[in-house]
């Protein structure tokens, strides 16, 4: 568990197919907390497989498949959990053309967005929150 502005990143690698170093998923974090003034936060990222995720998926959102990346908010102290697919990650950085850890912070920016409140349900949403993602992941 590493520490940064007041706020705890916890990382877990439950896939070790691929390890992005706790220093750039706590930078990559950091970025996104202090330009959206979120400080004294806690925060658990899971580096996972594509069987956990689609088994997450289901239960929560109730579709039978994998995906990328999954957040669920806790409360204000405990910010919430962000799972990553590491497979998923993987296909989608050789789909991409990019490396993997760009692809990973991606889904790390796309996840804590989510949890810090926004949403791509309409148009407009989905606009601000990728204009966002991109711009914190052009800064990371």
């Amino acid at each position: 568990m590493s520490e940064n502005d007041g706020n705890l990143v916890e990382v877990i690698f439950d896939d070790i197919s691929y390890r992005i170093g706790k220093q750039e998923v706590n930078e990559t974090l950091r970025v996104v907390l202090s330009r959206e003034n979120k400080r004294g936060v806690t925060i658990n990222i899971v580096f996972t497989d594509d069987k956990y995720m689609r088994g997450l998926n289901k239960n929560y959102l109730g579709e039978d498949r994998t995906t990328d990346v999954m957040s669920f908010n806790i409360d204000e102290e405990m910010l919430g959990e962000i799972y990553v697919s590491l497979p998923q990650a993987r296909r989608q950085a050789q789909e991409r053309g990019i490396p993997i850890k760009v692809e990973i912070k991606r889904l790390l920016i796309h996840g804590l967005l989510h949890l810090l409140g926004y949403d791509h349900a309409s148009e407009e949403e989905k606009r601000l929150m990728f204009a966002k993602q991109e711009h914190y992941l052009s800064e990371v």
